[in-house]
């Protein structure tokens, strides 16, 4: 098959609406050289690789060889400690930032976020730089975007978090209507 000449500058002026997109031609070519090619070229590449062999045993240091084999837990002491692993220790920070982002919210409003902050223990002492910031009020927050306002009620969560009253704040969240939540767009 021939190809046509494209004609100069085709591909140098923009393109309009029934213009033929260019594309490449292809050729198969499928033949037995073609594979032995391929083939050959396969066991070359993999010539520089030795086989796979089995792992030699480590000797065992005499340190190691005062520990007992273990043994396998019986099916009453697996059940115990799957459950032990399973018992609700409240809720987590990703589960608590689920709640506050439900329905695209950002923060309580002003005077709820008060409320919450007050319910956040340590806030005062020895580590003022690590203490959350205040929640926002009066001109900051008609000037705060919002979200850096979830920025800042992030804080608050992580600091409710560290101090160990995340079940606290997340059963306040979960008493705030939704009237009561400042949501993006607001």
């Amino acid at each position: 098959m021939t190809q046509k000449p494209p004609r100069p500058g085709f591909l140098d002026r923009p393109y309009e609406a029934g213009d033929t997109i260019p594309a490449p031609e292809s050729m198969e070519v499928n033949s037995p050289d073609v594979w032995e090619a391929w083939h050959a070229l396969n066991q070359r590449e993999m010539a520089q690789f030795a086989n796979t062999a089995p792992m030699s045993d480590l000797p065992v240091s005499e340190a190691e060889a005062g520990f007992a084999a273990t043994q396998p837990a019986s099916l009453p002491e697996l059940r115990e400690l799957r459950q032990a692993q399973r018992k609700p220790k409240g809720p987590t920070l990703e589960e608590v930032m689920v709640e506050a982002r439900l329905f695209n919210r950002v923060c309580p409003v002003p005077l709820r976020w008060n409320d919450l902050y007050l319910l956040l223990p340590n806030k005062v002492g020895a580590g003022a730089t690590a203490q959350p910031a205040p929640p926002l009020a009066a001109t900051a927050w008609a000037t705060t975007p919002a979200l850096a306002k979830r920025m800042v009620f992030r804080e608050h969560l992580e600091w409710a978090d560290r101090q160990g009253v995340l079940g606290q704040v997340m059963a306040f969240l979960r008493t705030l209507p939704e009237d009561e939540w400042y949501h993006m767009g607001d």
